[in-house]
């Protein structure tokens, strides 16, 4: 899905709808490394667009990986998300999210900004990334973090 959404060019500015909604599904990669280890999560992301009122919200769970690349553990709980389509260009958003993951005896908080554009005709997908304000604590430790997402 990344490759086919990475394709598709990022949708004109006359392009992108102004009413109606989309509802958006796909996949969310998470990692994040301390001194000791690093942690590697994918998950699952629903996204719902509002083009009329240029509200964007939705949730990222079902998250599985974890410390160890050879035996990957489900991770509880969710992130989620909530912003605006449209701050900077027509066909861009920009998303808080924030949420609790626990897994492999370590409780996670994350929290951040996500960056994202509309793909395709008519807004088809979204692809967006974490900024560098976000970040996550590990068991107490404030750790640098990424957060990409890929949907249609």
């Amino acid at each position: 899905m990344s490759e086919r959404v990475d394709f598709l060019y990022n949708t004109s500015f006359v392009s992108m709808p102004t009413t109606g909604t989309a509802i958006y599904s796909g996949y969310a990669g998470l990692t994040a490394a301390t001194e000791r280890l690093q942690t590697a999560l994918i998950g699952d992301v629903v996204i719902q667009a509002n083009f009329g009122t240029g509200v964007i919200n939705g949730s990222i769970n079902n998250f599985e990986g974890g410390t160890d690349p050879d035996q990957a553990v489900t991770y509880e709980g969710s992130l989620d998300l909530s912003g605006e389509i449209g701050q900077t260009q027509p066909n861009d958003f920009d998303a808080t999210f924030v949420g609790t993951l626990m897994g492999e005896g370590q409780e996670l908080y994350a929290y951040g900004q996500l960056d994202g554009e509309f793909h395709g005709t008519g807004a088809a997908a979204v692809m967006a990334t974490s900024d560098a304000s976000s970040g996550v604590a590990i068991g107490g430790e404030m750790v640098d973090m990424n957060l990409s997402i890929v949907a249609e």
